[in-house]
């Protein structure tokens, strides 16, 4: 077989298949929720290091230098309440499994400082995204506003990843621009969504759950049980018997 052979047999494949996937459907509102394979992944990581920072997902953005502290926060509720993301919280229930739980509101207070160099600026940046999570009892994001020596106004901005990641986190930030542009802090210029993330995470879950049942699993588990052979490949050179370091 060649690999233009392969390919073309791969497309045919696909054109031969029926299978389509089931559409994301929204939950009846509960007390919590299943979450996402790398949701749970996240709060492993968590668990093993809880003052790592590797998964914070900072920013750092201009703003219009008239703008008020209240009209930032203004907006950050209203795309808060748009987001059940944003008010999710994690724990884990009597059998150790991992829930996220969507409170009804959560506070936004921005707080605001006056940076007076670049290299406090730098300093100030580096401690406010860095400051630890607590996954259990959120909220997960943060902002504050900094208002530099030189006339600039900076939202200083901060996630953990098992809300949003960087791709989300560029949806969140332009809603709140948005919002801040047509000076609407109420939430009226933002529609309710069809769908939430906790529901994604259902149907994630539900496709897993689908899929161990596959037939092809079966197939493989029987193809591959007891020991399977050694591979036999040619080498340019004799390799020795220990490994060089």
């Amino acid at each position: 077989p060649t690999v233009a052979g392969l390919a073309e047999r791969v497309d045919a494949l696909r054109a031969a298949s029926t299978a389509v996937l089931p559409t994301i459907a929204a939950l009846a509102p509960q007390e919590s929720y299943a979450v996402s394979a790398a949701q749970r992944r996240l709060w492993l990581l968590h668990k093993l290091d809880p003052s790592s920072t590797a998964y914070h997902v900072p920013a750092l953005l201009p703003l219009d230098a008239a703008l008020t502290r209240e009209a930032l926060e203004g907006a950050l509720a209203a795309v808060a309440a748009r987001h059940e993301t944003l008010r999710t919280v994690f724990f884990e229930d009597d059998d150790g499994q991992l829930r996220q739980r969507v409170e009804p509101a959560v506070a936004v207070a921005v707080a605001e400082r006056v940076i007076g160099s670049e290299a406090e600026l730098r300093r100030h940046v580096l401690a406010f995204t860095t400051r630890a999570f607590d996954l259990r009892d959120g909220a997960l994001f943060r902002g504050e506003l900094l208002r530099t020596w030189d006339g600039r106004l900076l939202l200083a901005w901060c996630m953990h990843e098992i809300i949003a990641d960087g791709s989300s986190g560029m949806l969140l930030e332009r809603e709140v621009m948005a919002l801040l542009e047509q000076g609407a802090g109420g939430g009226a210029a933002l529609p309710a969504l069809a769908i939430q993330y906790r529901d994604f995470a259902a149907w994630q879950n539900g496709l897993i759950s689908a899929q161990a049942e596959h037939p092809s699993r079966g197939y493989w588990h029987q193809q591959l049980q007891g020991e399977l052979p050694r591979v036999q490949l040619p080498f340019d050179f004799p390799l020795s018997a220990t490994t060089p370091t």
